[in-house]
């Protein structure tokens, strides 16, 4: 009885929608392993192609590991990013099909 009703043409304040920022704590540690990881590696002695090869792998994880953060965190359905990652898949065969020797047998 003591409750105020709403008018036909009348909309009811609520409280704004609280936006969900993304969490940027795993891509901050992820940048902070990749760094203090690769002062680690660079203190070392190593060959230098073993070092090619850590920074090669380095970039690629970290790669690997916040576009899966950033995939996971938009709310992206699991069909849709699947058939993007084919798609993408895909598409980079072709342009390495296109880019290799001729002369290399298929």
């Amino acid at each position: 009885m003591n409750q105020p009703s709403a008018l036909p043409g009348q909309r009811e304040e609520t409280a704004p929608a609280r936006r969900d920022f993304l969490r940027l704590r795993f891509p901050f540690l992820c940048l902070l392993g990749f760094w203090l990881a690769s002062f680690a590696v660079e203190a070392l002695d190593k060959p230098y192609f073993v070092g090619f090869l850590y920074g090669l792998l380095s970039a690629t994880l970290i790669t690997l590991l916040f576009l899966g953060w950033w995939a996971f965190n938009r709310g992206l359905r699991t069909d849709l990013m699947l058939a993007f990652s084919a798609a993408s898949i895909l598409r980079m065969e072709s342009v390495a099909g296109r880019m290799a020797a001729m002369d290399v047998d298929k």
